[in-house]
């Protein structure tokens, strides 16, 4: 994939990265907490207990989207912001 002067790998890896977002999204997770090293606790218990440790492990599997500079991440978020 290429945006403006930047060419992205897209193979099944960013397509689990971006699924995982998407998820984590649909959890009730915002665009700024999805950059932090651990998701917010006020939103996380929120969820069923049953639930934790699957939000755990996508949160950490998102880490590589995390480093600087990383489109990864801005554009995922970008894909999953509802359109008004």
């Amino acid at each position: 994939m290429t945006l403006d002067d930047i060419q992205l790998p897209w193979t099944a890896i960013e397509a689990l990265l971006l699924a995982l977002v998407a998820h984590l999204r649909s959890q009730g997770f915002g665009t700024r907490m999805l950059s932090e090293p651990a998701p917010p606790f006020p939103v996380l218990r929120r969820l069923p207990a049953s639930d934790w440790a699957g939000t755990m492990r996508a949160w950490s599997q998102l880490a590589p989207w995390r480093t600087t500079p990383s489109p990864w991440l801005d554009l995922a978020l970008h894909i999953t912001t509802p359109k008004e």
